[in-house]
């Protein structure tokens, strides 16, 4: 597999280093590359280094993965690649997709400066997070009718999206499994562990 194009490749780092070490200006000056908030337990700073190679691999649009349409499947090939395993702890904030996970994922965004990919990998999982909650058994009758009306235009959006930044109608159909989060206020203020640089 080719990790070539990636300008910050997070694939075969040698044994006893991290990326921090390998690329610090990946981490100089983003607050959210260097700390752990106050509030997730038992993460370390190796954890957030796993977390960050780990976005890396499966949000940059030229990473080997971003052709690939399911996203369960992309974080799945994400984390073999870098020869992690579920048990890893950085793996339940990927899979809970929580607010920490998320303001990794969208530092790496603005960092890319590519606000139209961004745009669209935001929808994209919250298109297919409206999806999954629809499914739910919890939701009220009236909080379902209204999902469903909203729905198609959600993914009309997400459709054009994907005409301006993908001519191939394979990556065009990328499925986005995890939802994101637009608050990204206030980050450093939350944090209990700093990697010093």
């Amino acid at each position: 597999m080719d990790f070539s194009k990636l300008k910050y490749n997070p694939v075969g780092i040698p044994n006893g280093k991290r990326f921090w070490e390998v690329c610090p200006e990946l981490f100089k000056r983003r607050d959210a590359f260097r700390l752990v908030p106050e509030g997730v337990e038992k993460f370390s700073l190796i954890d957030l280094d796993k977390l960050i190679r780990f976005v890396v691999l499966f949000c940059d649009p030229l990473s080997p993965f971003a052709q690939e349409k399911d996203f369960e499947h992309r974080a799945r090939q994400a984390r073999e690649a870098l020869g992690f395993t579920e048990k890893e702890r950085f793996w339940t904030e990927v899979t809970d997709s929580t607010d920490f996970f998320n303001e990794i994922l969208f530092e790496y965004f603005k960092m890319q400066n590519n606000h139209l990919y961004e745009t669209w990998f935001s929808l994209k999982m919250g298109l297919h997070q409206t999806n999954k909650r629809l499914r739910g058994d919890t939701m009220k009758d009236s909080d379902r009718r209204h999902l469903m009306a909203a729905i198609k235009d959600f993914a009309f959006e997400v459709k054009e999206l994907e005409h301006q930044l993908f001519p191939d109608e394979y990556t065009a159909q990328i499925i986005a499994e995890k939802s994101a989060r637009d608050s990204l206020t206030g980050y450093a203020e939350k944090y209990a562990q700093e990697l010093i640089l």
